[in-house]
Formats: structure tokens, sequence, C-alpha cells
């Protein structure tokens, strides 16, 4: 909710590096917070690549979407009760949403979600599950990363 928050309330032309900081240190408590419940989990994608790496019970693969589903809802529902304007809910605008609303280029802006979407997930292996390159940064890592 608090990412979402953030996007929401960002109206102000901070510019890129300001918001993807503060995306990746608040994503980066919560994963730290619920890694040693449930592996920190917050993506379906991310969980579909930690299953497919040997790190989740395929029978966990979809109680992990449905409770990830859920939270997104209610994050989102949570998100629009706390913004201070309804236009700024909206209008939620940057990166994807930009590129699609600018050129209807939503071939682009898919082929983007992949390729970030693809890094993330190997971020999470490679930092989280791989015995060989585990980290106790990984939730540092993932945080800056999935900004």
């Amino acid at each position: 909710m608090a990412l979402l928050s953030a996007v929401i309330e960002n109206s102000a032309g901070t510019g890129r590096l300001q918001p993807a900081v503060a995306h990746g240190l608040a994503l980066s408590i919560p994963t730290t917070i619920t890694a040693g419940i449930s592996g920190g989990h917050m993506n379906p994608a991310v969980t579909l690549g930690v299953t497919v790496a040997g790190g989740l019970k395929l029978i966990m693969l979809f109680p992990y979407w449905a409770a990830q589903f859920c939270g997104a809802m209610l994050g989102a529902g949570f998100a629009r009760a706390v913004a201070s304007l309804h236009e700024s809910f909206v209008n939620v605008s940057g990166g994807a949403f930009d590129a699609i609303k600018a050129d209807h280029q939503v071939g682009v802006a898919l082929l983007a979600e992949v390729i970030m979407t693809f890094f993330l997930v190997l971020s999470v292996c490679l930092s989280a599950v791989n015995r060989q390159s585990k980290t106790p940064l990984a939730p540092f890592c993932i945080g800056i990363l999935g900004a």
C-alpha cells in the first residue's frame, strides 16, 4: 500500500531517482520482516520463479497467489481511501502508464514489464534461493532492483 500511495501522491515532480530509492527501501523492509515466515514473496511472478527454482513447494503456489492477490486488492483499496484527491488516484501516471497513454504502445510497455520482472525474479532466485549465491543482503538487493 505504501508504494502505491507514494505513486499516487507524487505529483510534485520530484524526478525519478527519489521515488525509486524510496520504493526500493520500502520494499526491502517488508521483505526482510516476512522472509523467515513466507520467504518475503510480495509478487506472484516472484513466487512462480521461486517455485520453479525449487525454493517453494508446488502445493503452496496457489495459496501464496491467493494471499498476494487479496493483499493487492486490500492495499489498493486502502490507498484509494487515504488518497488526498480522487483525481490523483484516477490519474496515476509514470512508467508503463506513460508509454500506453502517450502513444498507445501497449507492446512496448508489456515488453518492458517482462524484462524488468525477469531481472526481479532473477535477483530473488540468486540472492535468496540459490545456496551458492544466497546472501543476508538479499532483501536489500531485491528491494533496490524491485523499485
